[in-house]
């Protein structure tokens, strides 16, 4: 969080309105957002503050993103402010952003971008518990993410389809689902172990270079 305020302080003197603003403000947002009551504590931010500095700094990155008309910036900002929103108890509030985050995704053919909003449209009514809606949102991400080679989304997709089938007692489907579900996860933690193999094997030829 220190360095992408001071990233954002740089960024700010060079031009207010930049592409580069927008993204940093989201980034911290979202720092606000996914940190632990441990991290918040390390940044000196009360839990109870946490989803107020959230929504602060992605209405800062939207209001920045919407001057420029970047429609990515401003969808992937959309489906942040529907899952503060959201977090809030707002439920209207954050049904309006995802749908939102979708059409705008989908206008711009961002297909990473249009899977996540479409995920995180669909995993909204899953909780709301509006099966029909979530099946189709989440069979979408999931086609989306597959063809796009988004292993966090196909991953996430496919579990939320495997509960929704679970709940409504169609063990076969629920099951095909979770397959889908260990099968790309297995898939994302050997690809990060080779990835992580690669790292250390670099640093070692490096090290043996410098001598």
């Amino acid at each position: 969080l220190v360095y992408l305020k001071m990233a954002l302080k740089l960024f700010n003197k060079k031009d207010e309105r930049s592409s580069e603003v927008a993204l940093v403000y989201h980034m911290i947002g979202r720092n606000y957002l996914e940190a632990s009551a441990a991290e918040l504590a390390k940044m000196n931010v009360r839990s109870s503050d946490k989803l107020r500095l959230a929504l602060d700094h992605f209405s800062k990155s939207l209001k920045t993103a919407e001057a420029l008309e970047d429609r990515k910036i401003v969808a992937s900002n959309m489906r942040s402010i529907g899952n503060v929103y959201n977090e809030l108890g707002s439920k209207e509030f954050a049904l309006n952003s995802y749908l939102k985050s979708v059409d705008l995704s989908k206008k711009e053919d961002d297909k990473d971008e249009y899977a996540a909003s479409l995920y995180a449209l669909g995993n909204f009514y899953r909780e709301e518990g509006d099966f029909g809606n979530a099946i189709v949102l989440l069979n979408n991400s999931l086609r989306v993410a597959q063809e796009n080679n988004a292993l966090d989304l196909e991953r996430n997709s496919a579990l939320a389809l495997s509960d929704i089938y679970e709940k409504e007692r169609d063990y076969n489907k629920s099951l095909f689902f979770y397959k889908k579900y260990i099968n790309v996860r297995d898939r994302i933690f050997n690809e990060d172990k080779e990835k992580e193999v690669t790292r250390r094997q670099m640093q070692l030829d490096f090290g043996v270079k410098e001598r």
